[in-house]
């Protein structure tokens, strides 16, 4: 495979029946912005409305990759006509109706039988898709197999007496989370989306492959079982666990004839439904284990092997939502193995997933049930993504982020800042920013970064952009010295277990550095000197937490000759004394992130709302350095290195300084209280002059509906060497000082003076949401838009 250049940042282009040149001028914008890279994504209102797979959205595409060709771009493909991935581009209804996905279900009647003769209608709906695998009954102390052919819709019972329940499991199409959707456990239907989507677009623009075109994404592929509508019950998204009777799950001739290798009878099967007997926790984890193969084997494994065949790449992500990376339903069963073959480990965060500093609380979102669960958000979400990625012998440490998506207009830069934070320190290095859309007004899933060039943010992402570059060299390698064990037979089978997202929460605390690992991955590492080593990750420590595991799993870990440490929720609070941390602290601090990014790097970043003060315990020549303004804050001392940290700020502690300058210590001469001010709305042209304002003029305050730009003029006489000091409310702000501009997103600003007149223009902008009002800035904090303070020093 070609190198390609630098892909740190892959946003979203959202293309629908736009015009060359309306294209063209977004790419540019996307160029101006440091991207190199972007993903073409088919976003109709409506999907009667896509052309995708017509010759009108080849010849709209092969455009686009001509245009990237000529700026040196890529360019990536989500691969459906719509996310999710799975319809095949809408194709599976129409021309492969006997290939779409298969579900069991169960249909259950009770009866009082008094021995005459009664029929039960068995819940088979379609006679040519609806095969009945087993029917049964029981009473007090007795069972009765049903004698069925298999497609009878009402069948007799036998002559007998009391109180019995029937139970009818049935192979069916009839429960799909969505209609016409390809069988991700069998290998004809995951084809299909080959000769739909990727065989045309590369016989169409084969001679862009490995150059142009990057590669192909998959957005949120799933199992896509649904509800038993025979019972008209709702479930959850989050809630598709095993043994749920209103549910179906999913099915092949492949799954049942492993699940008869491994001793289970078809009747076995009603113990994916209900708690039948002593097996039922074995046949739910063996069950759930075959599919999730069946799953990794036949799509994401063909996908990943055509892409490697054709000289591109292949990711994607799945739903990870709240534990559902566990779950069928709308998710595929296990992380790990849906990212296995793939060239980066993904994962997203939307919604209002994850709100700045709530951590393990939960808070509103815009999601089914109207909260998150801050826990799994802040503490394993992204671990599982860069975890897999250092573990994986295709991803090398490549790990994506969907990003800032359907946070709404008021998502304001400070937001994304520390969303990149929050995914960088814990070893997330790839970012997919959501997204570029050619309709400013477009209600599906703002913000939007350019907005026909109206959006009063756009320059300040240019910062946010070069700084996620930036984060993009490091945590290719996990220092991490613990291992958690990925309990996904704890979570299968039912029983009670220990949430990884509890050990994860202590072990982020204490910052104890550390990955999650699958026992696929244990099986695979080798074991030396009491160590487990796997693509360049050594571990010496395993924590369990206390759960069900099956048989071959309990093989497998006690084979492994490492420290192993079980978790139950009576030692959850004081497991980590028996822990070793890579580095030490100073002094404990609970809203900390530390983590070592390369040999002698580590990045700090401060979750809390209460600015922390504290050290690194180390003999290495270390300097802090703030990478947004280049400056060096200090070096390590006797043995320590200090830094301070305001909230959500971001500091790193590199082995060299180099292209960074010593932070000048300032003090304040002088401040300045008025200025000339002019507003100019987004959506006009020219500023309108407001005259001379103090500094604690708002627009804002002012004007409730402003968005756009603010503008303050003043002029001053510098006689030595002085400086600049501006603290702002506000997206950005752009500091002209006789012509010579920068802009800025950091709250603090520090810029050097001319001697002699200077004449000082600052200009600072909000979201777009306090005119667009949209329903995800709901369940934002609104910016505001002014000066702070301005000062003089030297």
């Amino acid at each position: 495979m070609k190198n390609f250049n630098n892909d740190a940042v892959v946003p979203f282009l959202w293309v629908r029946n736009e015009d060359e040149k309306t294209i063209e001028k977004e790419i540019d914008a996307i160029k101006a912005l440091s991207i190199n890279a972007f993903m073409i994504e088919s976003r109709p209102r409506v999907l009667s409305e896509s052309d995708f797979g017509e010759q009108s959205w080849y010849t709209r595409v092969g455009k686009i990759l001509a245009y990237a060709r000529k700026l040196n771009m890529q360019v990536w493909l989500l691969d459906d006509r719509s996310f999710p991935t799975g319809s095949a581009n809408g194709k599976m209804n129409s021309k492969y109706p006997h290939l779409r996905a298969k579900q069991l279900k169960c249909v259950a009647i009770d009866v009082a039988l008094n021995g005459n003769q009664s029929l039960v209608l068995t819940g088979v709906k379609n006679q040519d898709s609806d095969k009945i695998v087993y029917a049964f009954m029981t009473g007090e102390n007795q069972e009765i197999e049903l004698n069925v052919k298999g497609d009878e819709k009402i069948i007799a019972l036998p002559q007998v007496k009391g109180l019995f329940r029937v139970y009818f499991l049935i192979q069916t199409e009839d429960c799909p989370e969505r209609d016409g959707y390809i069988d991700m456990i069998n290998p004809e239907s995951t084809e299909i989306l080959i000769k739909e989507v990727y065989e045309p677009h590369y016989n169409n623009f084969k001679d862009y492959f490995g150059s142009t075109f990057m590669g192909y994404f998959s957005d949120e592929p799933r199992f896509c079982n649904g509800i038993n509508w025979h019972y008209g019950t709702a479930l959850s998204m989050y809630d598709y666990k095993l043994g749920k009777i209103n549910a179906g799950y999913p099915i092949s001739k492949a799954v049942l004839d492993k699940l008869q290798d491994k001793g289970y009878s078809k009747k076995d099967l009603i113990s994916l439904f209900i708690d039948y007997n002593e097996k039922t926790r074995d046949i739910r984890a063996d069950y759930m284990n075959i599919i999730t193969d069946e799953y990794s084997k036949n799509f994401v494994g063909k996908l990943s092997s055509w892409c490697k065949d054709r000289n591109v790449r292949y990711s994607g992500h799945v739903i990870e939502d709240m534990g559902v990376h566990l779950t069928s339903g709308c998710g595929a069963g296990h992380y790990f193995k849906a990212m296995k073959g793939a060239d980066y480990a993904a994962i997203d965060v939307v919604l209002h997933q994850i709100k700045p500093y709530y951590n393990a609380k939960s808070s509103i979102s815009p999601v089914e049930g109207g909260i998150v669960d801050g826990r799994f958000f802040n503490y394993t979400l992204a671990k599982l993504a860069s975890s897999c990625a250092v573990q994986s012998d295709t991803a090398n440490g490549k790990s994506f982020c969907e990003i800032f998506g359907a946070y709404g207009w008021g998502e304001s830069l400070d937001d994304m800042l520390y969303l990149v934070n929050h995914m960088a320190v814990r070893g997330i290095n790839h970012f997919i920013p959501h997204a570029f859309s050619m309709d400013l007004y477009d209600k599906d899933c703002p913000p939007y970064f350019f907005g026909q060039g109206k959006n009063p943010s756009y320059n300040g992402y240019k910062k946010l952009f070069d700084y996620m570059n930036f984060l993009s060299n490091f945590s290719y390698k996990s220092y991490a010295r613990v291992a958690v064990l990925y309990n996904a037979d704890s979570v299968w089978c039912g029983d009670e277990y220990l949430s990884i997202d509890k050990v994860a929460e202590r072990l982020f605390e204490n910052q104890i550095e550390f990955d999650f690992i699958d026992v696929e991955n244990i099986k695979k590492a080798k074991c030396v000197d009491e160590k487990l080593i796997l693509n360049g990750c050594e571990y010496d420590t395993l924590v369990i937490p206390n759960g069900y595991l099956r048989k071959e799993t309990q093989e497998i870990l006690s084979s492994v000759s490492i420290k192993t440490i079980t978790v139950t929720k009576d030692n959850l609070n004081d497991f980590i004394e028996a822990l070793n941390g890579d580095y030490r602290l100073k002094k404990h601090c609970k809203g900390l992130r530390v983590k070592k990014i390369d040999k002698q790097s580590y990045m700090l970043f401060n979750e809390s709302l209460d600015a922390v003060e504290n050290a690194l315990v180390t003999d290495e020549q270390l300097y802090l350095v703030n990478p947004l303004n280049k400056t060096i804050l200090g070096a390590s001392k006797g043995g320590k290195l200090k830094f301070a940290l305001e909230p959500g700020q971001a500091l790193f502690a590199f082995n060299s300084a180099q292209g960074y300058e010593p932070k000048t210590d300032l003090k304040t001469i002088d401040e300045i209280l008025e200025f000339e001010v002019r507003v100019k709305p987004f959506d006009k042209d020219d500023y309108q002059n407001l005259g001379v304002k103090n500094v604690d003029f708002n627009v804002c305050l002012d004007n409730l509906d402003f968005s756009g730009n603010v503008n303050y003029k003043f002029e001053y006489d510098c006689k030595n060497d002085q400086y600049l000091v501006v603290e702002y409310y506000g997206e950005f702000i752009n500091v002209q000082v006789n012509g010579k501009s920068n802009d800025y997103i950091e709250r603090k600003v520090v810029a050097k003076l001319d001697k002699g007149k200077n004449v000082i223009s600052l200009t600072i902008c909000n979201t777009l949401a306090n005119t667009m009002k949209d329903f995800l800035s709901n369940y934002s904090e609104i910016c505001t838009c002014a000066i702070k303070s301005v000062k003089i020093c030297e």
